[in-house]
């Protein structure tokens, strides 16, 4: 990852926390949730991110978490933000009624 320092922790059994420094973009940690998803979907059950954290939620018995950990490590060295897909996040609408006949 260019110029983004980020730690890895292990939160537990089958849990890791990428946090990144405060320079890391909203439209970057959604890219790098994507590409993490594309590359580890066969062994991640959910992909969080938010601010300046992603928290994956992994199958231990399908990888070691130092496997996964080293994945992660090559997949945020190698991404660059510039060169990454700008589309747009898809957004999803839902109308909602409020009134005090439906409580």
């Amino acid at each position: 990852m260019h110029q983004t320092k980020f730690s890895i922790d292990l939160v537990s059994e089958c849990s890791i926390l990428i946090r990144f420094d405060e320079t890391i973009s909203e439209n970057s940690i959604g890219q790098l949730a994507r590409a993490m998803n594309q590359h580890l979907s066969h062994i991640v059950m959910n992909i969080v991110p938010s601010y300046r954290t992603v928290l994956i939620d992994y199958l231990p018995f399908r990888i070691s978490e130092f496997q996964l950990v080293d994945i992660l490590h090559n997949i945020l060295v190698a991404f660059d933000p510039n060169k990454a897909d700008k589309a747009e996040p898809n957004e999803i609408s839902i109308p909602v009624y409020y009134s005090e006949e439906t409580a």
